[in-house]
Formats: structure tokens, sequence, C-alpha cells
């Protein structure tokens, strides 16, 4: 099957947004390796730069900036000057301060004239880039990124006060972890590792510079809300309450004929029409409901699972084409300008509706069937290890039993093409480009998962992985006995 579908591989098209100075050494060695292995390579940078000449290893696309060579040449000078002086810590920090301040205004004019510069940003946009390669200590790259809506594969060292860390959110305890300035290793007595904690708010001072001239005052945000009914909703309505309690605006967009999601005070309904009743989806809803706990063999269950399943994602899939088709409602998201698309993927038309505002997605779920979750966020779900859908088996499994869940595996597969094949083919019409449901769930940028680590099968999460178990649980105070 795969033999039949799958072409030849082939070189893709990456597009180079690199950092000058020793950052573009270590990065050109690998572009010329990327053309070795048939990529084709685009670097755009500034007519005035140290180190980034043209290549027969890429193709070179350069942009004005409002300053000579010579003014680049000594800043970059006095910056090294002033990073080799000896000094006490106020004086060289003081130093680095000063020294920063004035590269920033620099490095932020640069990405700038990129930004607004018409004819190149036009120019990147129709070339269809398969990537960004960028370093993020500058991130000018991630912006492009973000704009041509295309995968972004970051090459750095590391990122000034621990950005990088918070980001990925890897731990960088202070206690343990030595910060820049200290000249402390990872062996420290007590007063040492106290050291680090006001060490840690200077680098923060430092690259505030460059934040705070760039970005304006925080305020609420503005989200739009596609939410899948049923259970569901009643876990995604608390979450938007709280939202709305702290100060964010929100938009629910869903079908006149829904289960459960109803108007509130909290939030904006926009309602479109779909081409059935109530009464027809509350029929099949509550005989899907009855079928789960009918007793039978694993071939009863699943045939009775496939059937109602395919009655109820056929009204979900009606529902969507009727949201993405209506003129009228898709042109108020779009003039809207939201910050963030908030919805429940085990029915993709939020990511859908997210790609198409080119805004970023928040997913709010349980689960995905047929293990999409874990493909898409590339985690491992072994069949060997964790126990599939009506096996009734746990993590500790015989060998029979392992072989079993193994089998029973291939269910996925008829599941995954009824539910979501659909989908793959509509994201594609509406975007106009191949789209596959994969390829929607990939761009989530933070993914919150109704489950808690102690109560699931342990395993390694993605950094954009968040485990919010309980959420929706009723807080109970611990008795007292």
């Amino acid at each position: 099957l795969l033999l039949s579908v799958l072409g030849l591989a082939a070189g893709g098209k990456l597009l180079v947004v690199p950092v000058d100075g020793s950052h573009w050494l270590s990065m050109r060695e690998v572009l010329d390796s990327l053309k070795e292995k048939g990529h084709e390579v685009v670097v755009v940078a500034p007519e005035v730069n140290l180190y980034i000449k043209p290549s027969k290893s890429f193709v070179m696309k350069t942009y004005p900036i409002p300053f000579t060579q010579e003014e680049l040449d000594r800043g970059f000078h006095e910056f090294t000057q002033d990073t080799l002086k000896e000094g006490s810590f106020l004086e060289r920090f003081v130093r680095i301060y000063q020294r920063f301040e004035k590269n920033s205004a620099l490095l932020l004019s640069t990405c700038e004239h990129l930004l607004y510069n018409k004819e190149l940003m036009r120019y990147l946009e129709e070339s269809k880039f398969d990537a960004v390669f960028t370093d993020p200590v500058i991130p000018c790259g991630p912006i492009v990124a973000e704009h041509l809506s295309v995968p972004s594969v970051y090459f750095l060292r590391g990122i000034p006060c621990g950005l990088d860390f918070e980001a990925t959110q890897c731990p960088n305890p202070p206690s343990y972890v030595p910060r820049v300035f200290t000249e402390h290793t990872d062996h420290m007595n007590f007063l040492q590792r106290m050291a680090p904690v006001p060490a840690s708010h200077l680098q923060v001072t430092v690259t505030l510079v460059l934040l705070l001239s760039v970005l304006g005052l925080a305020a609420g945000g503005k989200v739009l809300a596609l939410p899948v009914g049923g259970s569901h909703w009643l876990s995604m309505r608390e979450v938007l309450e709280g939202l709305k309690a702290k100060g964010h605006e929100v938009v629910v967009a869903a079908p006149e004929i829904n289960l459960h999601i109803k108007p509130t005070d909290n939030f904006t309904m926009k309602m479109y029409p779909v081409p059935f009743t109530q009464e027809e989806m509350d029929k099949d809803f509550h005989a899907f409901l009855k079928g789960g706990f009918e007793e039978g063999s694993f071939l009863e269950r699943f045939v009775r699972t496939y059937q109602r399943m395919k009655r109820l994602s056929d009204f979900a899939f009606i529902s969507c084409e009727h949201l993405l088709y209506n003129k009228e409602l898709m042109r108020y998201l779009e003039e809207s300008k939201f910050d963030v698309v908030f919805t429940d993927p085990v029915i993709p038309c939020g990511p859908i509706v997210a790609e198409h505002l080119s805004v970023p997605s928040v997913y709010f779920l349980r689960g995905i069937p047929c293990g999409l979750d874990f493909e898409a966020t590339q985690c491992p779900n072994p069949p060997s290890y964790v126990p599939r859908v009506f096996t009734e088996h746990t993590d500790h499994m015989s060998f029979l039993q392992r072989v079993k869940n193994l089998v029973f595996d291939v269910q996925n597969f008829f599941l995954c093409d009824f539910m979501y094949k659909p989908y793959s083919k509509l994201a594609s019409e509406f975007l106009q480009r191949d789209m596959t449901v994969l390829d929607l769930l990939r761009k989530a940028s933070v993914w919150l998962l109704r489950l808690d680590f102690v109560l699931d099968y342990p395993r390694p999460l993605m950094p954009n992985i968040v485990l919010i178990g309980g959420v929706n649980c009723a807080h109970k105070e611990l008795p007292q006995v």
C-alpha cells in the first residue's frame, strides 16, 4: 500500500534567515551539506554584513539597510573588546548592557527592513518554501516563518536570559545551572547557589532592552473558540469562563443544532445553520451512548462502534463544511483579527480555521481516536506496552496479550479512514493546497491534555504538551480526619 502511493524522496526548498558573525560561520557548513544532499537553499541577508557572502551552495537574496559597513564593523569590534575586558561584576555588566543596547538597535533596524521590503517578501511568499532554517537568538527568522506559515528549524548555541529553556519548558534552576557573569560551575556551595538568582534577573534586564523597544503593554487577547459538542464542550466552557474573567475577549462559533452549546454572558456566540434537526442528532447520539455499554465479542462491539461513529462523524463533517463555506461568518472571523484559536482537535475543523486565519492554535482535548495525537506530536505509543481500545488490558501484559494488542491496533486504520479522510480532502479544497489531518495537527502551538501523569501511562511528552488533568473537576477540601 505504501509503495503504491509514495513517490521517490526529493530535496526540499529551504529558506535561511541567518544571524551574522560566528553564528553564520557555523550555519554555513550545514547549508553546504544540505546543498550536497539535493536541497534548494535560499539565504536572505542584509547588503551590509560581517561574513555572509555569496556561495555556490545557495541562492543569495540581499536587501538594503540604513547603515554602512564601517559603522557595523566598528560596533562589532567595540563589542568584542568590551566582552574581553577585565573588571568587577558591575563594570562588566554596565559595559555589556550599553553595547547590547547599541547592537540591538542595529539588529532591529535590519529586521524591520527585511519585513517591510515588499518586493523581497513577495518573492518569499511566492517561493513556497518547505521550512525556514534560522538562528532564533535574533527572532527575525521566527517572524518570517510565522508570516509564511511554514515550519521552522532553529540552529543555535543558546538564547540570552534562558529564553530557550523557557520556550521549550526545560528546567533551568538557578540553584544548579550557573548564570552568566558568575563564573561558577555546577558544583556550588550554598552562597554560590544564591548568587545566580540576582544574576538571572540582571540577564533578563539586558534582553528587556530589546524586547521593550518593540513590544506594547500587555492586554487581554482575542480568542476564537471552535468547540466540539457534548461532554467536550462542558469541559471547555469552564476554561472559557476563566479566560473571560481574566480580561480576554472570547468568541465561540458553533452550529445552531448542537449538544449543550448554549449562549452565555461570558462570550460572544456566532451560530451558523446546518441541514439537520435537533431530533436527528439527539437520536443518533443516544444510540451511540447506549451501544457503548452493550456487551459482545470484539467483532460485534467493533462493528457497532464503527456504524455509530460513522453516523456521528457525518454530523460533525457536515457542520464543518457549513462553517467553512459560510462566507458571511468566515468574513467576520477574518476581519476580527483573533490572537489565537482555542479548539478540540478530535474534530479537525478548528485546526482548518486556524490555518486559514494564519493564527496560532491551542488544543484542548482528552485524546484523539486512532492515536493521531501520538503520531502528530511524535510521542511513542508502542502496542507492546500501551493497551488499545476494546482489549481491556492494562500495561502489564503477557506475551500473547501483547500480540493481541498489536492485532487490535489494525482497527485504527479503519476508524481513521472514515473519520478523518474526508477532512483531509475538505482542508485541501478549502485551503487550496494539499493538506492532511496530520499536517493540520502538527501546527498546534500548545496541546492541553486533560490527563494526569499519575493516572495515565508514563510516557515521554513533547515540550508543547501540558497535562491539565482535573481542570474541570469540582474543588473539594480534604477531610480533617
